[in-house]
C-alpha cells in the first residue's frame, strides 16, 4: 500500500508538519525531529489494506517509513488497529518508542507478546476515561487521552505538536447510545 501524504504545512512555532495516511486509520506524524505512529503497528486485511512481507518487516525491525518514532499511540485493541507482536518487535527494536495506550490493549501485549518484560518500562497503560480527559506529557509531547465512543473501549487522542492541536478518533462513533462501558 503506498502512503498518502498531506502537504506540510507550517505550523505556527514554525516547524513543518507531515502526516502520512498508511492505511485504514493509520497515521505517521512528524514534526521537526518528533515522529508518532498512531494506529500503525498492524498486519490484518482491511478495506483493501494489505500489508506485504517487506512493509511488514519493516514495521518490526522499525526501518523507514516506520523507524525513528518517539511515540506509538494505539486507540484499541481491534487486529486492524494493533498487533502484539509487531508492537512488541518495534518496541524491542526502537528503544526510543514509548507505547500509549489503553489498559486493554497492554493486557494484549503482555498476553500475546512472550517478551513484554524487555519492553514494559517504555508502556504507558491508563484505562478509558470516563468522564474527565487524562493528560500527560510523554517525550515531550502533549497529550489528553479521552473516550471515544464505539463498539469496543477506543480511546482518542488529543495531540499538540510543533504548535498545533491533532485529534485521533480511532473507531469512534457518532451513533447515539453506543459508549465504551
Amino acid at each position: 500500500v503506498l502512503p498518502q501524504t498531506t502537504p506540510e504545512p507550517t505550523a505556527p512555532a514554525g516547524i513543518a508538519l507531515q502526516i502520512t495516511y498508511t492505511c485504514n486509520d493509520g497515521y505517521i506524524i512528524s514534526a521537526g525531529d518528533t515522529k508518532i505512529l498512531i494506529d500503525v503497528l498492524y498486519r490484518e486485511t482491511y478495506i483493501g489494506c494489505k500489508s506485504d512481507e517487506a512493509e511488514l518487516a519493516a514495521m518490526t525491525s522499525a526501518q523507514p517509513q516506520f523507524d525513528g518514532a518517539d511515540l506509538i499511540l494505539i486507540t484499541h485493541t481491534h487486529a486492524d488497529h494493533f498487533d502484539a507482536q509487531i508492537v512488541g518487535a518495534y518496541l524491542q527494536n526502537n528503544p526510543r518508542a514509548v507505547l500509549v495506550t489503553s489498559d486493554l490493549v497492554v493486557d494484549q501485549l503482555r498476553k500475546q507478546f512472550e517478551a513484554f518484560d524487555q519492553v514494559q518500562k517504555r508502556v504507558r497503560s491508563v484505562p478509558i476515561p470516563d468522564t474527565a480527559p487524562v493528560q500527560m506529557n510523554v517525550q515531550g509531547i502533549d497529550l489528553e487521552l479521552v473516550s471515544a465512543p464505539a463498539d469496543v473501549p477506543n480511546l482518542g487522542f488529543v495531540i499538540r505538536i510543533g504548535g498545533l492541536t491533532l485529534f485521533h478518533t480511532g473507531d469512534s462513533d457518532s451513533t447515539p447510545g453506543i459508549t465504551t462501558r
